[in-house]
């Protein structure tokens, strides 16, 4: 065992980008600051499709919830993303638009979802709880991390 995971260590770590959706938001940028301190690379989508002068060496697209044209838009900016630092849309009914976008992040090989949701909503309830319920249901059925 002590060998194989010696050997494991030695092996160059896989390179992955993380998508930050509401990319030009508050919570996205300081997770940006972050994963760029750490010479983690990221892609930030927004509505504008543009990264804040902050951050000059960001790659950023356009990503609108209301458009799903955008929705492969990171993936051209990156083919590594393999986390998705989800903010939900702000439609009154999200799942749809959640549920088709997570499948075409899958089908890109990205498998995990961080999902930013308020305490007020409770897993499998209306609005967010939807979406949360959703992430665990995928998950718990190992399709994805969430």
């Amino acid at each position: 065992i002590r060998d194989k995971q010696q050997q494991q260590e030695r092996q160059p770590k896989k390179k992955m980008s993380i998508l930050l959706t509401g990319g030009t938001g508050k919570t996205s940028l300081r997770i940006a600051r972050l994963l760029s301190s750490a010479n983690v690379p990221y892609v930030l989508a927004s509505r504008s499709g543009t990264a804040p002068s902050a951050f000059p060496d960001a790659r950023a697209c356009r990503f609108d919830w209301n458009d799903s044209s955008t929705w492969a838009n990171p993936f051209a900016v990156s083919a590594d993303i393999k986390a998705v630092w989800l903010v939900a849309p702000g439609l009154l009914e999200p799942m749809k638009a959640v549920r088709s976008f997570v499948a075409l992040a899958r089908g890109k090989g990205c498998g995990r979802f961080v999902l930013l949701s308020a305490s007020g909503f409770e897993c499998g309830g209306p609005n967010l709880g939807e979406v949360h319920g959703y992430l665990k249901e995928v998950g718990d059925k190992e399709k994805v991390e969430w």
